[in-house]
């Protein structure tokens, strides 16, 4: 394998960093991981995750100490929430969901398995994002919208009404829009 006894800027000079999957040869033993591949990319997140999982490794949380976060016990592994952001009270989040800084996820909102939050979106309350979905940075969803699995919520939009699966949107108001 190629290991690194450095992180690139120096930052964490204890912890190995490897480029590739082979890593067979190193000692994992009581070893954890986050895995840093950001917007919109949860399904690699999701398949990276359950790749070092079969490999004996186990996902951590990493939750800034200026995040208002309080884990419930339905929370999912691997989750990432940066700084400044706010998550509510009774929220369902799911494996490998990363939630940007300056977020805001208001009460019972459900953020299914892979889903990615870019910087400062607002979610209102128990608004549901379904798996691999990616809101972008300043998206605002009204309450109780629905966005379905596969879907892209570009950066500045206002999501009025509910997005169906494997669907992209945005503008003010949020409207489907071809590649």
């Amino acid at each position: 394998p190629i290991i690194s006894p450095t992180y690139s800027n120096g930052t964490f000079s204890n912890i190995p960093l490897f480029l590739g999957s082979d890593f067979k040869d190193y000692n994992f033993f009581d070893t954890g991981f986050c895995i840093a591949i950001g917007f919109p990319n949860g399904k690699a997140r999701l398949e990276v995750s359950n790749y070092l999982k079969k490999e004996g490794l186990y996902p951590v949380d990493v939750v800034s100490s200026h995040a208002d976060y309080i884990k419930e016990p339905n929370a999912g592994e691997g989750l990432q929430i940066l700084s400044g952001s706010h998550v509510a009270v009774r929220c369902k989040i799911g494996h490998q969901v990363t939630i940007m800084a300056h977020c805001n996820v208001d009460h019972e909102c459900t953020l299914a398995d892979g889903v990615t939050l870019a910087p400062g979106v607002i979610l209102c309350g128990e608004v549901s994002i379904g798996e691999c979905s990616s809101i972008g940075a300043g998206a605002i969803v009204i309450p109780r919208v629905k966005i379905g699995k596969n879907c892209f919520v570009g950066s500045g939009s206002v999501v009025m009404w509910d997005v169906p699966d494997n669907t992209r949107v945005m503008g003010n108001p949020a409207a489907e829009y071809k590649v």
